[in-house]
């Protein structure tokens, strides 16, 4: 069974989800000297039974991540998750300086700070919007393959994940990775009637 989430529900998250991406990008341009835009052309829905079809997208790839989970209202995670070439681009962009085996502290640091102001961006539009309440955790840094990043929300068949594919363009530079969002699967229900009474009120205006 899936997701109960509309075709109209997922153009509206996208808007939403892009709002919050752009106030990310926002705090990016304020740490730099450089113009950063970010956008989600893409965004879709999985469970138990499609799962597989993302993690072919990233079959026997090793990825970096910046992670938090939430609770409360909802039950979840969020996932900033990049393949590792468009990592390193990401890092040295920042930085200035090439990323390598001796520079893995700068590295990580960079990605953390780059996931936890997106990730925090998304996550308060979205709340904020949506009038949800949840606690999250610290974000946390790691790097695996894709089955190992999305466990172990995913290992049990009660999950939905909302995967929204991201875009980075700063100037002469445009890499791409995944903003993930994994509920259990009732709090994903709680989710997408939060999105469908936030829609209706904006309908009525």
């Amino acid at each position: 069974m899936k997701p109960p989430i509309s075709e109209r529900h997922q153009d509206f998250l996208k808007e939403l989800i892009n709002v919050g991406i752009g106030q990310g990008a926002q705090a990016l341009n304020e740490m730099t000297e450089y113009h950063v835009k970010m956008k989600v052309p893409e965004l879709r829905v999985f469970d138990h039974t499609n799962i597989q079809e993302y993690y072919a997208l990233y079959q026997q790839r090793r990825l970096a991540a910046v992670e938090m989970e939430f609770q409360s209202e909802l039950n979840g995670a969020v996932k900033l998750i990049f393949p590792e070439e468009s990592a390193l681009k990401l890092v040295e962009f920042f930085t200035g300086e090439p990323a390598g085996p001796d520079s893995r502290a700068m590295s990580v640091s960079a990605l953390s700070e780059i996931g936890n102001i997106v990730i925090n961006s998304v996550v308060s539009e979205i709340s904020g919007q949506l009038d949800l309440y949840v606690q999250y955790t610290v974000p946390r840094y790691v790097e695996e393959s894709i089955d190992r990043i999305m466990d172990p929300l995913t290992r049990r068949p009660g999950f939905a994940v909302l995967m929204c594919h991201a875009r980075f363009e700063v100037e002469e530079l445009c890499v791409a990775g995944d903003l993930v969002l994994v509920f259990e699967i009732g709090h994903f229900e709680t989710f997408s009637q939060k999105v469908e009474h936030f829609y209706q009120r904006m309908l009525e205006g």
